[in-house]
């Protein structure tokens, strides 16, 4: 990844008469371009096309113009997968529109498409985002290898051909090669009867044959064929939490039903769906932690690839929750309007929402960019002295280091009855303790750091006054001693302290 943008401007030709960038980055092809001039740049007809090169996750920022018309579909893998924006800005040359993507190095396609007729481009810029990306587990049985920044790849062609006896050929293509009768990968396990099979064009593979059926046509390479027909003693079977999501991507030899099984107690839980020929993806989600099987329970099913991924957890102020699922670092979900949402990660231990966890949903809302990041936190607890009947009124702020660049926010929690606190603090950050609400207080062991659970108490002492002598040449001994004073801070709102007797006056450090 790199750390900082690239801007490449039209406005000079040299990008447009060369047809792409001198590093190669930026291409253009396709319909009719041309230089507009020194202020729009590009002018591209529909169905030209702007290829970008990046090296990761990323965002793409095309400077717009008011007399821009056409659309801009942005692809990374399928046919407009990052979206189709229109190219048509408010104020010249100020607004822009981005894509956004998430994944490795590959090149992006943009495409114009109808309506319109023209795009006006002065100028482009891509924003390398080095955020971390949580993984989900995949299991493709024809070990391909999906994008290693969005997914932990379970099985390759060395831990697939482990599954063989040593007597097999690695690699070879044989009917004597059937599926073994178990195997494990990781989380995932296998039981199978003498004659099963692993069927896929990957030659490197040691296999049954390269038939990989109907999958074949949308992209899999490879597949578990179960030869057997209703066999609910071959399957296969998983290690979950609660909650977990698995995606099945499979198909029967005719109609099927596939049943998920929680094997301590089918009763709990059995999921059944039909199946067909087509090949399909299938979800599931574990109701109970512990270990699943799946098999077909009518016909013979073929299994694809298999993906375990996380989830998106939207909460209401009821505390009723929507998950929405992550795929490709991006999910989709449909929830009630008028309401704001609480955004929490689901089956990814240690990981957090640390931009956009709460959401307000409007009618018309259709994105919500978040960003999650692994965060190991411990929890502190302990007593809040020295406030008495005040810390009814107090809140605690953590604040950390700002050379640490940290983007999670602690909320502590105090409890006024029992004079408790609790906050969870990322572990080895450093952190400022501050108070709000107790004005007259301080913290003064107001730094933390942390390494594990800890107990670490909150000692408040009023904040040191100091004598204000009062000089009033225009007023007489008598008067004096009728004079009233009220002092009103100037950067604390509220703040405000009445003397009777001007002798003794004492005030804190501030501005009144």
């Amino acid at each position: 990844q790199v750390a900082s943008s690239a801007v490449y401007d039209f406005r000079d030709g040299v990008i447009i008469a060369a047809g792409k960038s001198t590093d190669n980055v930026v291409t253009l092809s396709g319909g009719s371009y041309k230089l507009h001039g020194a202020t729009y740049g590009l002018n591209m007809k529909v169905g030209g096309q702007i290829d970008i090169v990046v090296t990761g996750s990323c965002t793409v920022r095309f400077l717009g113009s008011q007399h821009s018309s056409l659309q801009m579909e942005g692809t990374a893998s399928v046919t407009g997968d990052l979206g189709t924006i229109t190219t048509k800005v408010a104020v010249d040359r100020v607004d822009t529109y981005e894509f956004k993507y998430i994944g490795g190095a590959r090149t992006l396609h943009f495409k114009l498409v109808a309506p319109g007729t023209d795009l006006y481009l002065p100028s482009l810029e891509i924003i390398p985002d080095n955020t971390v990306v949580v993984k989900a587990d995949v299991w493709d049985f024809g070990a391909q290898q999906l994008d290693d920044v969005l997914y932990n790849n379970k099985l390759d062609v060395a831990k697939i051909n482990a599954w063989y006896p040593g007597t097999y050929v690695a690699g070879s293509a044989s009917t004597t090669n059937v599926m073994p009768s178990s195997f494990t990968a990781g989380d995932l396990g296998w039981v199978g009867g003498t004659n099963d099979r692993l069927r896929t064009t990957n030659t490197a593979l040691t296999r049954y044959d390269a038939n990989v059926g109907s999958g074949l046509a949308v992209g899999y390479t490879g597949r578990i064929y179960v030869n057997g027909s209703a066999q609910a003693g071959r399957y296969l079977s998983f290690n979950l939490k609660e909650d977990d999501e698995l995606t099945v991507v499979a198909n029967s030899d005719a109609a099927g039903r596939l049943n998920f099984v929680y094997l301590t107690d089918a009763n709990l839980q059995s999921d059944l769906v039909a199946t067909t020929t087509t090949t399909t993806e299938y979800k599931f989600v574990a109701k109970q932690a512990g270990v699943y099987k799946i098999y077909d329970q009518v016909n013979k099913p073929s299994y694809y690839r298999i993906i375990r991924g996380y989830t998106v957890v939207f909460t209401n102020a009821a505390g009723k929750t929507w998950n929405a699922v992550v795929a490709n670092g991006k999910y989709n979900v449909t929830l009630p309007a008028g309401y704001t949402y609480a955004l929490s990660v689901g089956n990814a231990n240690g990981y957090l929402i640390t931009s956009g966890d709460t959401f307000e949903v409007t009618v018309g809302s259709n994105q919500h960019n978040i960003t999650i990041s692994k965060v190991t936190l411990f929890t502190v607890t302990g007593n809040v002295t020295g406030l008495g009947t005040a810390i009814s009124n107090l809140s605690l702020k953590y604040t950390s280091d700002p050379a640490a660049n940290k983007t999670y926010v602690p909320v502590a929690v105090v409890n006024a009855v029992t004079g408790q606190y609790s906050v969870k603090l990322e572990s080895g950050v450093g952190y400022t303790v501050s108070a709000l609400g107790v004005n007259e207080y301080e913290i003064l062991a107001n730094t933390i750091t942390v390494s594990s659970n800890t107990t670490v108490d909150v000692a408040f002492t009023l904040k040191p006054k100091y004598k204000v002598t009062i000089t009033a040449p225009s007023l007489d001994e008598t008067q004096l001693t009728k004079l009233g004073l009220k002092f009103a801070n100037i950067n604390e709102a509220g703040i405000t302290y009445t003397f009777t007797d001007i002798n003794n006056i004492t005030l804190r450090n501030g501005s009144y």
